[in-house]
């Protein structure tokens, strides 16, 4: 049993953001930008109306993998890439808000999209996450403290299913079935999140 739940782990790890079909999920509001460069042009002509959490954060998290809600792995991601983080009009029943999307520079594919919208408290913000094929949604609260956006999420087992295929080692594509089916619903992961402002810094937004 120990050696099954090591695939669905190792399967977990490698090999989940794997979609059949392939797609490609943009934001439009943010085709037109790709590269850290224009983000950080595009910054730039905003300094004086940024808020704390527009800018370009690297995103460091580490995930908690559990099995039958026992411990079974934490990894550590140092760097799993750059996100911008810039303001967007949302019209929601004829309301407007301001909202706060995430863009994951350089990636064709947006994995998963993140809204941030401000609290009452300056540093508190509410946090939508949806999965882009699936359109499974967590919510959650986010706080800046010190270049710091903190938040954490566990992974929905809706998503779990969705995410039936991967590839293997070899580029193949296998279809989880039978026992790894069923193991990989016994797995939980805890995603927490310490994101740190690179662009620009905190004390020059006023």
């Amino acid at each position: 049993m120990d050696k099954i739940v090591k695939e669905v782990y190792r399967i977990l790890k490698y090999s989940i953001v794997f979609f059949i079909p392939t797609l490609s999920f943009q934001n439009t509001a943010a085709q037109k930008f790709h590269t850290t460069k224009e983000w950080e042009h595009y910054f730039n002509t905003r300094r004086s109306r940024l808020d704390p959490i527009e800018g370009i954060w690297m995103n460091l998290h580490i995930v908690k993998s559990y099995y039958e809600d026992k411990l079974y792995n934490i990894d550590t991601n140092k760097n799993s890439g750059r996100v911008a983080i810039y303001r967007q009009i949302d019209t929601i029943n004829n309301e407007r808000f301001v909202s706060y999307k995430t863009f994951d520079i350089g990636e064709e594919d947006q994995y998963l999209q993140i809204t941030f919208r401000k609290e009452n408290n300056a540093n508190r913000y509410s946090m939508i996450l949806e999965y882009q094929r699936s359109k499974i949604r967590v919510l959650n609260t986010a706080v800046i403290s010190n270049s710091r956006l903190r938040f954490k999420y566990e992974k929905p087992r809706e998503q779990f299913k969705d995410e039936l295929y991967y590839k293997d080692k070899n580029g193949n594509i296998v279809e989880i079935i039978g026992i790894l089916n069923q193991e990989l619903m016994k797995m939980k992961q805890i995603y927490e999140h310490n994101w740190e402002k690179l662009y620009p810094k905190v004390e020059v937004i006023k």
